[in-house]
Protein backbone atom coordinates (compact mmCIF):
# COMPACT_ATOMS: atom_id res chain seq x y z
CA UNK A 1 0.00 0.00 0.00
CA UNK A 2 1.37 3.41 -0.93
CA UNK A 3 1.91 6.18 1.57
CA UNK A 4 -0.88 8.17 -0.05
CA UNK A 5 -3.32 5.24 0.24
CA UNK A 6 -2.41 4.62 3.86
CA UNK A 7 -2.94 8.26 4.73
CA UNK A 8 -6.30 8.16 2.94
CA UNK A 9 -7.35 5.08 4.89
CA UNK A 10 -6.39 6.70 8.18
CA UNK A 11 -8.36 9.82 7.31
CA UNK A 12 -11.41 7.68 6.41
CA UNK A 13 -11.23 5.75 9.69
CA UNK A 14 -10.89 8.92 11.73
CA UNK A 15 -13.87 10.46 9.94
CA UNK A 16 -15.96 7.32 10.54
CA UNK A 17 -15.04 7.34 14.22
CA UNK A 18 -16.00 10.96 14.50
CA UNK A 19 -19.32 10.19 12.87
CA UNK A 20 -19.98 7.43 15.39
CA UNK A 21 -19.14 9.79 18.24
CA UNK A 22 -21.65 12.27 16.83
CA UNK A 23 -24.41 9.77 15.99
CA UNK A 24 -24.36 7.72 19.19
CA UNK A 25 -25.03 10.65 21.53
CA UNK A 26 -27.71 11.84 19.15
CA UNK A 27 -29.44 8.48 19.25
CA UNK A 28 -28.98 8.32 23.00
CA UNK A 29 -30.51 11.77 23.37
CA UNK A 30 -33.42 10.68 21.20
CA UNK A 31 -33.97 7.58 23.34
CA UNK A 32 -33.93 9.65 26.53
CA UNK A 33 -36.41 12.10 25.03
CA UNK A 34 -38.74 9.24 24.06
CA UNK A 35 -38.56 7.82 27.58
CA UNK A 36 -39.36 11.21 29.12
CA UNK A 37 -42.32 11.56 26.78
CA UNK A 38 -43.56 8.08 27.71
CA UNK A 39 -43.19 8.87 31.40
CA UNK A 40 -45.20 12.06 31.02
CA UNK A 41 -47.90 10.01 29.27
CA UNK A 42 -47.85 7.48 32.11
CA UNK A 43 -48.33 10.18 34.74
CA UNK A 44 -51.22 11.69 32.80
CA UNK A 45 -52.86 8.30 32.22
CA UNK A 46 -52.34 7.33 35.87
CA UNK A 47 -54.25 10.46 36.95
CA UNK A 48 -56.92 9.79 34.34
CA UNK A 49 -57.49 6.28 35.69
CA UNK A 50 -58.14 7.75 39.14
CA UNK A 51 -60.65 10.27 37.76
CA UNK A 52 -62.46 7.82 35.47
CA UNK A 53 -62.47 4.65 37.56
CA UNK A 54 -66.26 4.71 38.01
CA UNK A 55 -66.83 5.00 34.27
CA UNK A 56 -64.24 2.33 33.45
CA UNK A 57 -65.72 -0.05 36.03
CA UNK A 58 -69.21 0.51 34.65
CA UNK A 59 -67.95 -0.56 31.23
CA UNK A 60 -66.73 -3.87 32.63
CA UNK A 61 -70.06 -4.46 34.38
CA UNK A 62 -71.97 -3.63 31.19
CA UNK A 63 -69.92 -6.18 29.28
CA UNK A 64 -70.55 -8.95 31.83
CA UNK A 65 -74.02 -8.40 33.37
CA UNK A 66 -74.52 -12.12 34.04
CA UNK A 67 -71.69 -11.97 36.60
CA UNK A 68 -73.51 -9.40 38.75
CA UNK A 69 -76.29 -10.43 41.13
CA UNK A 70 -78.52 -8.94 43.85
CA UNK A 71 -78.29 -5.53 42.15
CA UNK A 72 -74.69 -5.30 43.33
CA UNK A 73 -71.99 -3.49 41.30
CA UNK A 74 -69.46 -6.29 41.83
CA UNK A 75 -68.82 -9.60 40.05
CA UNK A 76 -70.07 -12.63 41.97
CA UNK A 77 -70.22 -16.40 41.74
CA UNK A 78 -73.22 -18.48 42.90
CA UNK A 79 -73.09 -18.80 46.67
CA UNK A 80 -70.78 -15.84 47.19
CA UNK A 81 -73.65 -13.65 48.44
CA UNK A 82 -75.67 -15.38 51.20
CA UNK A 83 -79.43 -14.95 51.43
CA UNK A 84 -78.93 -13.36 54.85
CA UNK A 85 -75.75 -12.12 56.56
CA UNK A 86 -73.59 -14.80 58.19
CA UNK A 87 -71.41 -14.41 61.29
CA UNK A 88 -67.77 -13.58 60.59
CA UNK A 89 -66.73 -16.66 62.56
CA UNK A 90 -68.41 -18.86 59.94
CA UNK A 91 -65.73 -17.95 57.39
CA UNK A 92 -62.94 -20.56 57.53
CA UNK A 93 -59.42 -19.67 56.42
CA UNK A 94 -56.51 -21.83 55.24
CA UNK A 95 -52.97 -20.75 54.32
CA UNK A 96 -51.27 -22.77 51.58
CA UNK A 97 -47.52 -22.92 51.01
CA UNK A 98 -46.47 -20.70 48.11
CA UNK A 99 -44.09 -22.45 45.68
CA UNK A 100 -40.82 -20.58 45.20
CA UNK A 101 -41.15 -20.68 41.40
CA UNK A 102 -44.58 -19.04 41.36
CA UNK A 103 -44.85 -16.41 38.64
CA UNK A 104 -45.09 -12.89 39.99
CA UNK A 105 -45.75 -10.62 37.03
CA UNK A 106 -47.75 -11.52 33.94
CA UNK A 107 -45.69 -10.56 30.88
CA UNK A 108 -48.69 -8.89 29.23
CA UNK A 109 -48.94 -6.52 32.20
CA UNK A 110 -45.45 -5.04 31.83
CA UNK A 111 -45.15 -1.46 30.59
CA UNK A 112 -42.86 -0.57 27.70
CA UNK A 113 -41.01 2.62 26.88
CA UNK A 114 -40.67 3.94 30.44
CA UNK A 115 -37.04 2.97 30.99
CA UNK A 116 -33.96 2.53 28.82
CA UNK A 117 -33.29 -0.77 30.58
CA UNK A 118 -36.43 -2.43 29.21
CA UNK A 119 -40.04 -3.14 30.28
CA UNK A 120 -41.10 -1.91 33.71
CA UNK A 121 -43.64 -3.28 36.16
CA UNK A 122 -46.66 -1.16 37.06
CA UNK A 123 -45.61 -0.98 40.73
CA UNK A 124 -42.18 0.36 39.76
CA UNK A 125 -43.83 2.98 37.57
CA UNK A 126 -46.28 3.98 40.31
CA UNK A 127 -43.48 4.46 42.84
CA UNK A 128 -40.73 5.88 40.62
CA UNK A 129 -42.70 7.84 38.03
CA UNK A 130 -46.09 8.68 39.56
CA UNK A 131 -44.38 9.70 42.82
CA UNK A 132 -46.14 7.29 45.19
CA UNK A 133 -42.89 6.73 47.10
CA UNK A 134 -44.74 6.16 50.39
CA UNK A 135 -45.95 2.78 49.10
CA UNK A 136 -44.28 -0.27 50.59
CA UNK A 137 -44.21 -3.82 49.31
CA UNK A 138 -45.83 -5.41 52.37
CA UNK A 139 -46.92 -9.02 52.79
CA UNK A 140 -50.56 -9.69 51.86
CA UNK A 141 -52.77 -12.76 51.88
CA UNK A 142 -53.52 -13.75 48.30
CA UNK A 143 -56.90 -15.42 47.79
CA UNK A 144 -56.55 -18.49 45.55
CA UNK A 145 -59.76 -20.46 46.15
CA UNK A 146 -63.31 -19.92 47.40
CA UNK A 147 -65.72 -22.63 48.52
CA UNK A 148 -69.24 -21.37 49.10
CA UNK A 149 -71.51 -23.67 51.06
CA UNK A 150 -74.70 -21.66 51.48
CA UNK A 151 -74.34 -20.43 55.04
CA UNK A 152 -70.54 -20.44 55.17
CA UNK A 153 -67.46 -19.51 53.18
CA UNK A 154 -64.14 -21.34 53.04
CA UNK A 155 -61.23 -19.25 51.76
CA UNK A 156 -57.76 -20.48 50.83
CA UNK A 157 -54.76 -18.14 50.68
CA UNK A 158 -51.10 -17.95 49.79
CA UNK A 159 -48.51 -15.45 50.93
CA UNK A 160 -47.75 -12.70 48.41
CA UNK A 161 -46.61 -9.10 48.21
CA UNK A 162 -48.66 -5.95 47.70
CA UNK A 163 -46.71 -4.97 44.60
CA UNK A 164 -47.56 -8.36 43.09
CA UNK A 165 -51.21 -7.34 43.37
CA UNK A 166 -50.54 -3.93 41.81
CA UNK A 167 -48.69 -5.59 38.92
CA UNK A 168 -51.37 -8.18 38.10
CA UNK A 169 -54.63 -6.62 39.35
CA UNK A 170 -54.60 -2.86 39.81
CA UNK A 171 -52.77 -2.54 36.48
CA UNK A 172 -55.90 -3.73 34.64
CA UNK A 173 -57.50 -0.28 34.70
CA UNK A 174 -54.36 1.32 33.32
CA UNK A 175 -54.02 -1.27 30.55
CA UNK A 176 -57.70 -0.85 29.58
CA UNK A 177 -57.31 2.92 29.34
CA UNK A 178 -54.10 2.51 27.36
CA UNK A 179 -55.89 0.16 24.94
CA UNK A 180 -59.00 2.33 24.65
CA UNK A 181 -61.19 -0.60 25.71
CA UNK A 182 -60.72 -4.15 26.94
CA UNK A 183 -56.97 -4.71 27.04
CA UNK A 184 -55.13 -7.73 25.74
CA UNK A 185 -54.01 -8.40 29.30
CA UNK A 186 -57.56 -8.50 30.70
CA UNK A 187 -58.55 -10.82 27.87
CA UNK A 188 -55.58 -13.10 28.57
CA UNK A 189 -56.78 -13.71 32.13
CA UNK A 190 -59.96 -15.38 30.93
CA UNK A 191 -62.39 -16.33 33.69
CA UNK A 192 -62.11 -13.62 36.40
CA UNK A 193 -63.00 -16.19 39.06
CA UNK A 194 -59.89 -18.21 38.27
CA UNK A 195 -58.06 -16.53 41.11
CA UNK A 196 -54.72 -18.27 40.56
CA UNK A 197 -54.16 -16.46 37.24
CA UNK A 198 -53.11 -13.30 39.12
CA UNK A 199 -52.25 -12.12 42.63
CA UNK A 200 -55.75 -11.54 44.01
CA UNK A 201 -55.08 -9.76 47.29
CA UNK A 202 -58.22 -9.85 49.43
CA UNK A 203 -59.72 -6.56 50.53
CA UNK A 204 -61.80 -6.58 53.72
CA UNK A 205 -64.51 -3.89 53.64
CA UNK A 206 -66.48 -3.07 56.79
CA UNK A 207 -69.51 -0.80 56.88
CA UNK A 208 -69.73 0.63 60.42
CA UNK A 209 -73.25 1.24 61.78
CA UNK A 210 -73.99 2.68 65.23
CA UNK A 211 -77.38 2.19 66.90
CA UNK A 212 -77.71 5.75 68.21
CA UNK A 213 -80.60 7.02 70.31
CA UNK A 214 -81.97 9.15 67.47
CA UNK A 215 -81.70 6.27 64.99
CA UNK A 216 -78.92 4.27 63.37
CA UNK A 217 -76.03 6.17 61.79
CA UNK A 218 -73.06 5.03 59.73
CA UNK A 219 -69.54 6.11 58.86
CA UNK A 220 -67.91 6.73 55.49
CA UNK A 221 -64.37 7.51 54.40
CA UNK A 222 -63.40 10.28 51.93
CA UNK A 223 -60.20 8.79 50.57
CA UNK A 224 -57.10 10.87 49.94
CA UNK A 225 -55.75 11.42 46.41
CA UNK A 226 -52.43 10.05 47.76
CA UNK A 227 -53.68 6.45 47.83
CA UNK A 228 -54.00 4.21 44.77
CA UNK A 229 -57.05 2.17 45.77
CA UNK A 230 -60.23 4.30 45.72
CA UNK A 231 -58.22 7.51 45.32
CA UNK A 232 -60.41 10.58 46.04
CA UNK A 233 -63.48 8.33 46.39
CA UNK A 234 -65.90 7.66 49.21
CA UNK A 235 -65.49 4.22 50.75
CA UNK A 236 -66.72 2.33 53.80
CA UNK A 237 -64.51 2.54 56.86
CA UNK A 238 -62.53 0.62 57.81
CA UNK A 239 -61.34 -1.04 54.61
CA UNK A 240 -57.95 -2.48 53.75
CA UNK A 241 -55.80 -5.36 52.63
CA UNK A 242 -55.96 -8.68 54.44
CA UNK A 243 -52.40 -8.80 55.78
CA UNK A 244 -50.32 -9.69 58.86
CA UNK A 245 -49.62 -7.19 61.63
CA UNK A 246 -45.82 -7.22 61.35
CA UNK A 247 -43.02 -8.50 59.14
CA UNK A 248 -42.25 -11.67 61.10
CA UNK A 249 -42.84 -15.21 59.85
CA UNK A 250 -44.91 -16.02 62.95
CA UNK A 251 -47.26 -13.09 62.29
CA UNK A 252 -47.99 -14.41 58.81
CA UNK A 253 -49.35 -17.57 60.42
CA UNK A 254 -51.02 -16.12 63.51
CA UNK A 255 -52.70 -13.15 61.79
CA UNK A 256 -54.64 -15.19 59.26
CA UNK A 257 -57.64 -13.89 61.18
CA UNK A 258 -60.34 -11.61 59.77
CA UNK A 259 -61.37 -10.23 63.16
CA UNK A 260 -57.80 -9.19 63.99
CA UNK A 261 -57.47 -7.56 60.57
CA UNK A 262 -60.69 -5.55 61.00
CA UNK A 263 -59.61 -4.42 64.48
CA UNK A 264 -56.27 -3.23 63.12
CA UNK A 265 -58.03 -1.31 60.34
CA UNK A 266 -60.18 0.41 62.97
CA UNK A 267 -57.03 1.36 64.88
CA UNK A 268 -55.31 2.61 61.74
CA UNK A 269 -58.07 4.41 59.84
CA UNK A 270 -60.08 5.83 62.76
CA UNK A 271 -57.48 6.30 65.50
CA UNK A 272 -54.35 6.85 63.38
CA UNK A 273 -52.37 4.08 65.08
CA UNK A 274 -49.06 3.44 63.29
CA UNK A 275 -48.58 0.11 65.10
CA UNK A 276 -51.51 -1.32 63.14
CA UNK A 277 -50.01 -0.77 59.69
CA UNK A 278 -48.11 -4.06 59.39
CA UNK A 279 -44.57 -2.75 58.90
CA UNK A 280 -43.08 -3.05 62.37
CA UNK A 281 -41.23 -5.84 64.12
CA UNK A 282 -43.07 -5.80 67.45
CA UNK A 283 -46.03 -8.13 67.89
CA UNK A 284 -49.36 -6.62 68.82
CA UNK A 285 -50.82 -7.65 72.15
CA UNK A 286 -54.43 -8.06 71.02
CA UNK A 287 -55.58 -9.26 74.47
CA UNK A 288 -54.32 -6.30 76.49
CA UNK A 289 -53.72 -3.29 74.20
CA UNK A 290 -56.39 -0.83 73.07
CA UNK A 291 -58.46 -0.65 70.98
CA UNK A 292 -58.15 -4.41 70.36
CA UNK A 293 -59.00 -5.38 73.92
CA UNK A 294 -62.17 -3.27 74.10
CA UNK A 295 -63.38 -4.22 70.62
CA UNK A 296 -63.11 -7.91 71.46
CA UNK A 297 -64.78 -7.39 74.84
CA UNK A 298 -67.73 -5.55 73.27
CA UNK A 299 -68.06 -8.26 70.63
CA UNK A 300 -68.02 -11.03 73.23
CA UNK A 301 -70.61 -9.17 75.34
CA UNK A 302 -72.96 -8.76 72.37
CA UNK A 303 -72.61 -4.98 72.10
CA UNK A 304 -70.85 -5.29 68.76
CA UNK A 305 -71.78 -7.76 66.05
CA UNK A 306 -69.96 -8.33 62.81
CA UNK A 307 -71.45 -10.15 59.84
CA UNK A 308 -70.46 -11.08 56.30
CA UNK A 309 -72.69 -9.67 53.57
CA UNK A 310 -70.96 -11.41 50.68
CA UNK A 311 -67.87 -11.70 48.54
CA UNK A 312 -67.35 -10.01 45.18
CA UNK A 313 -64.75 -8.94 42.66
CA UNK A 314 -64.22 -5.27 41.94
CA UNK A 315 -65.04 -5.12 38.22
CA UNK A 316 -62.12 -2.88 37.27
CA UNK A 317 -59.21 -4.49 39.16
CA UNK A 318 -60.81 -7.95 39.70
CA UNK A 319 -59.79 -7.54 43.34
CA UNK A 320 -61.73 -9.91 45.65
CA UNK A 321 -63.47 -7.99 48.42
CA UNK A 322 -65.12 -9.44 51.51
CA UNK A 323 -68.20 -7.33 52.29
CA UNK A 324 -68.85 -7.05 56.03
CA UNK A 325 -70.88 -4.91 58.41
CA UNK A 326 -70.17 -4.04 62.05
CA UNK A 327 -73.12 -2.95 64.19
CA UNK A 328 -72.24 -1.16 67.46
CA UNK A 329 -74.37 -0.21 70.40
CA UNK A 330 -73.89 3.54 70.86
CA UNK A 331 -72.30 3.15 74.29
CA UNK A 332 -69.79 0.61 73.02
CA UNK A 333 -68.84 2.74 70.02
CA UNK A 334 -68.44 5.88 72.12
CA UNK A 335 -66.27 4.05 74.64
CA UNK A 336 -63.76 3.14 71.92
CA UNK A 337 -63.96 5.94 69.36
CA UNK A 338 -65.99 9.01 70.32
CA UNK A 339 -63.84 12.19 70.37
CA UNK A 340 -60.80 10.07 69.43
CA UNK A 341 -61.37 9.75 65.68
CA UNK A 342 -58.48 11.43 63.92
CA UNK A 343 -58.21 9.53 60.63
CA UNK A 344 -54.82 9.19 58.92
CA UNK A 345 -53.06 10.02 55.66
CA UNK A 346 -55.52 7.77 53.78
CA UNK A 347 -58.44 10.17 54.21
CA UNK A 348 -61.13 11.82 56.33
CA UNK A 349 -63.70 9.89 58.38
CA UNK A 350 -67.26 11.12 57.75
CA UNK A 351 -69.32 10.51 60.90
CA UNK A 352 -72.99 10.24 61.84
CA UNK A 353 -74.60 9.77 58.45
CA UNK A 354 -78.25 8.69 58.99
CA UNK A 355 -78.82 5.08 58.03
CA UNK A 356 -82.02 5.83 56.17
CA UNK A 357 -83.29 5.33 52.63
CA UNK A 358 -82.46 8.82 51.26
CA UNK A 359 -78.89 8.81 52.58
CA UNK A 360 -78.12 5.25 51.55
CA UNK A 361 -79.52 5.89 48.08
CA UNK A 362 -77.57 9.15 47.80
CA UNK A 363 -74.30 7.27 48.32
CA UNK A 364 -75.39 4.39 46.08
CA UNK A 365 -76.10 6.77 43.20
CA UNK A 366 -72.91 8.85 43.41
CA UNK A 367 -70.20 8.13 40.82
CA UNK A 368 -67.43 8.85 43.35
CA UNK A 369 -68.38 6.02 45.72
CA UNK A 370 -66.38 2.80 45.51
CA UNK A 371 -68.33 -0.17 44.09
CA UNK A 372 -67.55 -2.31 47.12
CA UNK A 373 -68.95 0.41 49.38
CA UNK A 374 -72.14 0.53 47.32
CA UNK A 375 -72.41 -3.25 47.64
CA UNK A 376 -72.01 -3.07 51.43
CA UNK A 377 -74.66 -0.34 51.71
CA UNK A 378 -77.05 -2.22 49.43
CA UNK A 379 -76.76 -5.47 51.37
CA UNK A 380 -76.92 -3.81 54.79
CA UNK A 381 -80.02 -1.87 53.80
CA UNK A 382 -81.66 -5.00 52.34
CA UNK A 383 -80.99 -6.90 55.59
CA UNK A 384 -81.49 -4.02 58.03
CA UNK A 385 -84.12 -5.89 60.03
CA UNK A 386 -81.91 -8.94 60.33
CA UNK A 387 -79.08 -6.66 61.51
CA UNK A 388 -81.30 -4.89 64.02
CA UNK A 389 -80.86 -1.43 62.45
CA UNK A 390 -84.22 -0.86 60.79
CA UNK A 391 -85.56 2.68 61.14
Amino acid sequence: MSIEALIGLIITLVAAGAAIVVVLPTRRSGDVANVEHSRAEFRARFREVAHRQAELGARVIASSPALCAYDLPVLTEPGWVPDTPIPLVDVSLTLETSPSHEQRVHRDALLNGLDLGGPMSYSDAVVRIAGMSHFTNDVVYRLVRVEATGRALALRFREARYFDYLDTGEVLAYKDLEAGGTSKYRGSLGNPFTLRNRVASLGVLTLTIVKAGSGPVFLMHKRSPKVVLASDFFHVVPAGEFSPSDVSVTAIRSDLDLWRNICREYAEELLGSEDAQGRGGRKLDYANVEPYKSLTTHRDQGRLSISVLGLGLDPLSLKPELLTVAVFDEEAFNAVFRDRITGNYEGVVVQDEPFDAPTVEAYRSRPDVRNGAKACLTQAWTHRQHLGVST
